[in-house]
């Protein structure tokens, strides 16, 4: 049987031959497999079903990389924390035999106000949930809980001016210069979310839409990523107000911030099967106390 053009002699030329069952069989095992959906893709001249199964069985199947997951201890619990959502296992907040990571609870002296997606809060890439962990008296306020968004206003102290860490259009690089311009000690406030609900918090929230946004001049703090970074020159959330405080408060208060986040990435990379348990920084015993 010879084959034609489905979309040219299907009435013709092939429906005829649908009732004989050899011809059928091949039909269906042939241009179904590798015909159908495929009608706008260049084929070169008097290539057939057949010459096309043979070039595709001549490839190598694409086999994606696949991380090597690395047995856990037998003693690993796998309940997720509802801190900092690791497995208690591997903890990175409470003071259990392999779950100590022990967040350093830094004070500083700007405040510092997390507005988090309710959408986002429940993922374990937020490293917003990290930051309330490890910066003491650091407020996190969720957005987004119905029936009605909270008022963020509340939340930043009386006598302190309410600066938005927002890379967008019209913000200005974060400064000491800018910092002693203002008329009152600064707060730092940072909308958290992707790029789509931050900026939706930033244009609806009234407090963030009229308050100054400011940028970081550079990427300063290189860490691992637990997201896909396309651009390249992007840093998490966690990242990003390191080096905030560290200009706001001094370059003191980073080196336990980033110690601190490099075990938790490095925890939620092992658990993701990303990373070896050797591999782990700071291993899953935690500092030393």
């Amino acid at each position: 049987m010879r084959y034609y053009d489905l979309k040219r002699h299907w009435t013709k030329r092939i429906e005829p031959h649908l009732g004989n069952r050899a011809p059928s069989a091949a039909v269906a095992r042939d241009l179904n497999k590798f015909i159908v959906g495929n009608w706008n893709k260049p084929r070169a001249t008097r290539m057939t079903p057949r010459v096309l199964s043979s070039r595709w069985s001549s490839r190598q199947p694409a086999t994606p990389a696949r991380a090597t997951r690395c047995p856990m201890p037998a003693d690993h619990d796998s309940t997720p924390c509802h801190t900092c959502a690791h497995p208690r296992g591997g903890c990175a907040c409470a003071r259990t035999p392999r779950g100590c990571a022990h967040a350093p609870r830094v004070a500083t002296h700007t405040p510092l106000l997390l507005v988090v997606h309710v959408h986002d809060l429940g993922r374990t890439s937020n490293t917003a949930r990290l930051l309330a962990l490890a910066v003491r008296d650091a407020t996190l306020v969720c957005h987004g809980v119905p029936p009605a968004p909270p008022d963020v206003a509340t939340y930043v102290p009386a006598g302190t001016t309410p600066i938005v860490l927002f890379p967008g259009h019209g913000s200005k690089h974060l400064t000491p210069e800018l910092v002693a311009a203002l008329p009152s000690p600064p707060a730092l406030v940072v909308p958290d979310g992707n790029w789509r609900q931050a900026g939706k918090m930033v244009k609806r929230l009234p407090l963030l839409a009229a308050a100054t946004k400011v940028a970081l001049p550079s990427r300063d703090f290189a860490g691992p990523a637990l997201r896909c970074n396309r651009p390249g020159h992007r840093m998490s959330t966690y990242e990003a107000v390191v080096q905030a405080l560290a200009i706001l408060d001094g370059e003191e208060v980073a080196g336990p911030l980033l110690d601190f986040y490099r075990r938790a990435t490095d925890r939620t990379l092992l658990f993701r099967g990303k990373l070896r348990l050797g591999d782990v920084y700071g291993g899953l015993d935690g500092p030393p106390t």
